[in-house]
């Protein structure tokens, strides 16, 4: 969401038009999305690594973190970009990088998921043999 705020703030290109738009916008300049952005991915990756260590049955999401990765990536440079600033926010979604690594991810988490359920893959034990 912060992205998209990102994109949109980008898109008005005026701070006093946008704090009209967006009451929120009145508080908001480029560094503090930037900032907050990075902060949230760096949240969620820090939660996401609490969630996976405490609990066996998302052993298997491990593997796909560096999917999750490229998608945040995808995203982040899409909308920091010159293009992202001159969509709308909702067009940031349609980007054909970020429907693939999107995707993909989805993908590799649901089959990890099938994975782990019918013990054809443990990722405990491949990371216990690097």
């Amino acid at each position: 969401m912060t992205g998209k705020r990102y994109a949109e703030y980008r898109f008005i290109d005026n701070p006093e038009l946008s704090g009209k738009y967006r009451k929120s916008f009145e508080v908001y300049t480029n560094y503090k999305l930037i900032i907050a952005m990075i902060t949230y991915a760096n949240l969620f990756c820090f939660f996401a690594g609490i969630a996976l260590t405490d609990n066996p049955q998302l052993t298997n999401f491990i593997l796909v973190f560096p999917m999750v990765i490229l998608a945040v990536i995808a995203y982040f440079s899409h909308a920091m970009s010159e293009i992202g600033a001159k969509l709308e926010p909702e067009q940031l979604l349609q980007n054909p990088w970020i429907i693939i690594c999107t995707s993909v991810t989805a993908l590799i988490a649901i089959w990890l998921l099938w994975a782990n359920k019918t013990g054809k893959l443990e990722a405990s034990q491949i990371l216990e043999r690097l």
